[in-house]
């Protein structure tokens, strides 16, 4: 007879490592189908929660309203949790709108569902009855489609983080699984020999899923192969762990190494083209799967085909202004940086809908210098003397205007805007000529994506609504004029300061 002491020493541990202080509160939710393994692993909490009062258990069962036999189960489900005193709480969780009729649908459904549970009773634990078995089989039907250590071992875990989890969701709060050392046979002979009751998926007879075929025809004959069930199968099992975990690892060393996501874009990442070019193609997939993961949590990963497109483009020397689409994301490929960004729910306005605020400047006093943040940028202005600006020597990041205050006139900053004109004056030239901003923009290789953020300062006069831009971050030749007006007595020096540098490189004047 099984006792399940690999299981039994698993939960015990668990408990103990949870209660940090004495006769403080524990509780744990059972994922409870109805079936053997959640059956078994309900009685061995229950037992645990016996000599220890300090442990509350409460159970929920999600009735998918997918086959026939849906309401003998949630039926059978609470009965059995209304059977013990130990059980606190029991919930019947209906899923009845899916939006597919399919596994993967129910499964996120299914998880929501219980996290929301979890969430609303302080759970320290969510516990579910996968066993050595269960990871066999997913092990295999991943090896079928193609995958990695990783995918082959992903079920074969004690705990995990449960998918689809809120973003508070606490990083303590775990999803358990006793039993996952533990083979089908093991926990159906510790049911009988302690009288558990349980009730079958009659879909579990038949082979109309995948993972029926597997279990039925597949497994059985692998166990057989060296006459030792599924031990060495099992070791397998922990070499793929093991790998998956080291290289998972390596993964993350070089994400922190190439990654930055304090972009001015929330939730945005950006990712160095140069140091993740250096390695391995599989490192580069996998720092393409983790930054879509944290950019676009609830969407489902990308396809091979979208993670090559990617790897293409990041080969590719020209690529620089390409847009790859991703679910739930878009990846722009820069001139020395991938810059991966998450796109709005449809029908919600998004980041780039449309231009920030524009904000008014204030204006120095003497020996004071002002500072202000703008996205990209970082922006500095004080006030100069005429004879600081005789040795002055203008450039793409620093302008010198000046304020007449007696024109009623005021400096504002905002974005680029669809239409804006400026008016430049290069070398060589006798006057002035109207240029697109657009154009400028281009041709200092500013993404499109970030024009509508880019600084723009602007001259207005009160109560008009014609304006000028008279500087913008990085373009040169901007013609300010220079020539001092009786009434002007304020001239201003202005400089941008890049914290998120768009990588801009010298523009020829052929070019413009």
């Amino acid at each position: 007879m099984s006792d399940l002491h690999k299981a039994t020493h698993y939960l015990a541990h668990l408990l103990e490592s949870t209660t940090s202080e004495p006769e403080r509160q524990v509780t744990w939710l059972v994922a409870l189908s109805g079936g053997c393994d959640s059956s078994v692993v309900l009685h061995l909490c229950t037992t645990l929660a016996s000599h220890n009062p300090h442990l509350h258990i409460i159970t929920a069962h999600v009735h998918h309203h997918m086959r026939a036999s849906a309401d003998e189960d949630a039926s059978f489900c609470k009965k059995l949790a209304s059977s013990s005193a130990l059980i606190k709480a029991h919930y019947t969780l209906h899923l009845e709108d899916l939006p597919h009729k399919n596994q993967e649908s129910a499964r996120e459904a299914r998880y929501k569902k219980l996290c929301a549970i979890a969430a609303h009773h302080h759970v320290d634990a969510i516990l579910t009855g996968h066993h050595l078995d269960d990871a066999l089989e997913t092990m295999l039907m991943h090896a079928a489609r193609g995958s990695g250590a990783h995918g082959l071992s992903s079920l074969y875990n004690h705990q995990v983080t449960p998918p689809y989890t809120p973003d508070d969701w606490p990083q303590t709060r775990k999803l358990h699984r006793p039993l996952i050392e533990h083979e089908r046979a093991e926990i159906e002979a510790f049911a009988q020999a302690h009288h558990i009751t349980w009730i079958e998926d009659p879909t579990n007879a038949t082979d109309k899923y995948t993972r029926n075929t597997i279990r039925h025809h597949v497994i059985p004959d692998l166990k057989q192969i060296h006459g030792n069930g599924a031990r060495g199968w099992q070791r397998t099992l922990d070499i793929l762990r093991q790998e998956a975990t080291f290289l998972h690892d390596i993964q993350q060393k070089l994400w922190h190494k190439v990654a930055m996501i304090d972009t001015p874009i929330q939730g945005a990442v950006s990712l160095c083209k140069t140091s993740l070019k250096e390695n391995h193609n599989y490192l580069i997939r996998k720092t393409f799967l983790h930054t879509h993961a944290r950019t676009a949590p609830h969407s489902k990963s990308p396809s091979l085909m979208q993670l090559e497109a990617l790897e293409l483009a990041l080969e590719d020397e020209h690529a620089t202004f390409t847009t790859q689409v991703l679910p739930g994301c878009r990846v722009e490929f820069e001139h020395e940086r991938i810059v991966v960004l998450p796109t709005p729910i449809r029908g919600a306005r998004g980041w780039f809908d449309e231009s920030p605020e524009e904000v008014e400047l204030a204006l120095p006093q003497a020996g004071e210098t002002l500072h202000m943040h703008w996205f990209t940028h970082m922006i500095h202005w004080r006030r100069i003397s005429e004879s600081e600006l005789k040795s002055t020597h203008p450039d793409a990041h620093t302008y010198y205007i000046c304020v007449d205050t007696h024109q009623d006139a005021s400096l504002y900053i905002r974005g680029a805007r669809p239409g804006d004109q400026v008016r430049t004056c290069y070398p060589g030239q006798e006057k002035p000529h109207s240029k697109r901003l657009k154009e400028l923009l281009r041709a200092h290789q500013i993404p499109p994506w970030r024009r509508h953020l880019w600084p723009c300062i602007v001259k207005r006069k009160d109560g008009h609504d014609e304006e000028h831009i008279i500087a913008s971050a990085g373009i040169e030749h901007i013609h300010v004029s220079s020539q001092r007006l009786p009434t002007s007595n304020l001239w201003i020096e202005l400089v941008f300061d890049s914290i998120w540098s768009p990588s801009t490189r010298k523009v020829p004047t052929s070019e413009l």
